[in-house]
């Protein structure tokens, strides 16, 4: 996919996201920082902010991933994995929506990471203390797979947005 490709599909699945998210706005947003060729939830954030919704990112500390305040244009230090995160002492978020990135996903919830298991892990924590987040799977259309295996431990996507719009998980 070329960059122009990412930048115009990024787009239009933001704008799907921001739908979604305008039907049932959260308390606090989380989103990722894209890395490599991921699709790039930013222009989300950005409205997010916008309505006075307080949004945080992944911040990755050895096997522990928890979210941070952040505002678009704040400072970043580098990460785990080629990512960029707020820097230590950054007031930690409880975001109760979260846009997850992905490798691959299913019209069933499924979500294929990256295989560390950060999210599984930070979903498990979250729920741990209080209601589960609405996860929301963020990605580019040409990423669906007929069906993933999952684990116990897999924490199913409540919806998917891409480019081509948004829809929730059955099955």
């Amino acid at each position: 996919m070329t960059v122009q490709s990412r930048a115009r599909f990024s787009e239009a699945a933001s704008a799907h996201a921001i739908e979604l998210l305008r039907a049932d706005p959260p308390a606090c947003l989380a989103a990722f920082l894209a890395m490599r060729s991921e699709i790039d939830p930013s222009a989300v954030l950005a409205w997010a902010m916008g309505q006075g919704i307080p949004t945080a990112v992944p911040v990755v500390a050895g096997a522990t991933m928890t979210f941070a305040l952040h505002a678009p244009g704040a400072p970043l230090v580098d990460g785990l994995f080629g990512t960029r995160q707020p820097a230590e002492g950054a007031v930690q978020a409880f975001p109760d929506v979260w846009l997850v990135p992905l490798l691959a996903f299913d019209r069933f919830g499924g979500r294929l990471g990256y295989g560390a298991g950060h999210y599984d892990k930070a979903i498990a924590g979250a729920m741990a203390k209080g209601p589960r987040p609405r996860l929301i799977g963020f990605a580019f259309s040409l990423q669906e797979v007929d069906r993933l295996p999952l684990e116990a431990h897999d924490q199913r996507l409540d919806a998917v947005v891409t480019e081509l719009g948004a829809f929730g998980s059955v099955g």
